[in-house]
């Protein structure tokens, strides 16, 4: 098991739970594989049981529970797969316990690297807290921006062929999603708003500027979703649009055809009733002139229709 020591900023790996004295401060990572020894090293502990459960069985949407001596936090972060990865936080006064259920997201990697790269002095432990919600917002922000290439994609494909398969349920299914991306980050809006207004205990006096800037940071996701769902609705009305447009086409296509053959078919269908007193039925060049009648007012209806632009490279390039 690894602990990082926010004073000295070492990672240590140690075998057993211990608590921190009150010159130190200790940061422990636990997720899915580790849970059961989670379990134990809560039980053991002396921090409130409401504290305990919401740690182990917080609930589903982010919260956070501040109590007398001790705070427990739940929030989501995103996978490279835009797939939410719940973590739950406990934080006292020197001490802070993470637990995530995935392993998707390393990430104890990603905030001790930040630490060890930028060497500070840290005498509270809000400060981790800060990064472990810093590291979130980076992972939300990197989603947005591949957000804005598979809708950029899906226009791509939608100008391409509007019928295009499995088309429809793509646009459904990310309009979905950012749906409820949208639901889980507003509420850790609030949840930064109460630890900046509720005079969070864990936090030193330059903390709440942070804080306020991860605020900023979180509302300008949510206007940035609240884009890509209006893009989404504008997507499928297009979609309508071009699908309707491509039948029109495809039924005017129909229908000169059809008005084609017409004036073809009633000259078929005319000598076709073959009733004895019809002279050109015994006429040597009967057969010859029907033909070249019907394939002139085949070609003169064609020519007609291209004139007017409804058929033809003329009419493409309206």
């Amino acid at each position: 098991m690894e602990r990082y020591n926010l004073i000295n900023h070492t990672i240590e790996t140690i075998d057993d739970f211990s608590l921190p004295n009150e010159d130190e401060i200790f940061w422990y990572h636990f997720n899915k594989h580790t849970f059961d020894y989670l379990s134990k090293v809560i039980d053991k502990m002396d921090i409130h049981p409401l504290a305990k459960h919401k740690l182990l069985h917080s609930d589903q949407q982010p919260r956070v529970n501040i109590l007398r001596n001790e705070a427990v936090l739940s929030l989501y972060a995103l996978s490279d797969s835009f797939k939410p990865i719940k973590i739950n936080i406990l934080i006292g006064k020197n001490l802070i316990i993470s637990y995530i259920e995935e392993s998707e997201i390393n990430l104890f990697h990603y905030v001790t690297k930040e630490f060890m790269q930028n060497f500070i002095k840290i005498d509270r432990s809000g400060y981790i807290l800060y990064q472990i919600f810093h590291e979130v917002i980076e992972k939300f922000l990197i989603s947005i921006d591949k957000f804005a290439d598979e809708i950029e994609q899906i226009e791509s494909d939608l100008f391409e062929d509007p019928f295009k398969k499995d088309l429809d349920k793509k646009i459904f299914n990310w309009k979905v999603k950012l749906q409820d991306l949208r639901q889980l980050v507003e509420p850790q809006v609030n949840v930064i708003y109460q630890i900046v207004e509720a005079d969070f205990p864990f936090l030193c006096e330059d903390s709440g500027f942070y804080f306020k800037e991860l605020q900023e940071n979180y509302e300008r996701i949510i206007t940035a979703l609240d884009d890509y769902k209006e893009n989404m609705s504008g997507i499928i009305d297009l979609q309508m649009s071009l699908k309707s447009d491509r039948t029109n086409d495809i039924m005017k296509i129909l229908t000169l055809i059809s008005a084609i053959f017409l004036p073809m078919s009633f000259i078929a269908g005319f000598y076709g009733m073959n009733f004895v007193n019809m002279p050109e039925l015994k006429w040597k060049f009967g057969y010859i002139v029907c033909v070249l009648l019907i394939t002139i007012i085949g070609i003169s209806i064609s020519f007609y229709f291209h004139i007017k632009g409804w058929w033809g490279k003329n009419h493409n390039s309206r």
